[in-house]
């Protein structure tokens, strides 16, 4: 059985050094061979430098190049150069344990499912006393049981390729370098919908960030992208109608000024953000795309599989 490792980077050299050194300790499951499809989205770094001194014995690597930026190009670019029969997703700042293939690949060579969602930590250098569960969710690092089997986390996951007959690419309007998340999660919600199994594993990789994504001003991005990605699903997808957006926009600017006023201390850290904060953050731009959105014809069927329009014709 052949399994197809898709990574994607983007101007993230040196980290993609130290993820590589790192998959090459991952052993290959017994009765497997695997291939590393290397994914240049645009860089304009020295990521080709990396991608020519790349050398795995475990695995061969196999490098591509998307020009146009965006992490969903990037991944249907593997999708469609993957040869394997097990295709699975992983970051270009992860470390990883040498068990992780095997463990991530198992529910899918048993056939107890179709696709897995792998836990991911954060390295311990990255963990801070302010963090709650929601802000590991937010890290694409959650804790325990906040690891939801509805939902593929891109950076830790696996399909079989048989769900490509049914959902054939990431959706190109969400992710990075679009709306800025969400691709992931739609993709997971439409394999639920397709009727295939989603496992989750416990091992988890270890995610080894910038620490600016810790900052404040990372937090007030990641809320906005929140909001707007899932302004998008639930208008393409789910088919919410949206009639109260402009009101509750409104509301929501009220609300989130009243409470930067009244949380002085909070709005004053250069480091995490408040709970209550990023829900009327995210729900702020969440109106506010919704506005957009709604003035455009519906990308797809509700709940459905495959975009009406294609993903470049936006």
């Amino acid at each position: 059985m052949l399994i197809s490792v898709v990574v994607c980077t983007r101007d993230r050299a040196e980290d993609l050094r130290q993820t590589l050194h790192s998959l090459a300790t991952v052993k290959i499951p017994d009765g497997c061979a695997c291939e590393l499809l290397l994914i240049d989205n645009a860089s304009t770094d020295h990521t080709q430098a990396v991608f020519a001194a790349t050398e795995m014995f475990n695995m061969t690597v196999r490098p591509l190049h998307e020009s146009i930026p965006g992490l969903s190009s990037a991944r249907n670019l593997g999708l469609s150069h993957a040869r394997g029969e097990i295709i699975v997703f992983t970051d270009d700042d992860l470390r990883y344990s040498p068990e992780w293939l095997e463990v991530m690949t198992k529910p899918l060579r048993s056939r107890e499912a179709e696709a897995v969602t792998g836990a991911m930590r954060l390295a311990s250098h990255l963990e801070r006393d302010w963090m709650l569960p929601l802000h590991y969710c937010l890290l694409a690092a959650p804790l325990g049981d906040s690891l939801a089997a509805a939902e593929l986390i891109g950076a830790n996951m696996a399909i079989q390729r048989q769900v490509l007959s049914q959902i054939p690419w990431f959706d190109t309007e969400l992710g990075p370098g679009a709306l800025g998340f969400g691709d992931d999660t739609l993709f997971g919600m439409q394999v639920r919908e397709a009727g295939y199994r989603i496992a989750t594993v416990p091992l988890g990789t270890e995610h080894h960030f910038l620490p600016e994504r810790l900052t404040r001003a990372s937090f007030l991005s990641h809320a906005a992208k929140l909001g707007k990605s899932a302004a998008y699903t639930s208008y393409h997808w789910e088919h919410e109608s949206h009639k109260m957006a402009r009101v509750n926009f409104y509301r929501k600017i009220v609300q989130l000024a009243v409470w930067r006023w009244s949380h002085p201390n909070e709005v004053q850290k250069l480091e995490g953000m408040h709970l209550s904060e990023i829900h009327h953050l995210r729900s702020l731009h969440l109106y506010g795309q919704a506005l957009i959105e709604r003035r455009r014809p519906r990308n797809y069927k509700r709940h459905g599989l495959l975009k009406l329009r294609k993903n470049n014709d936006v």
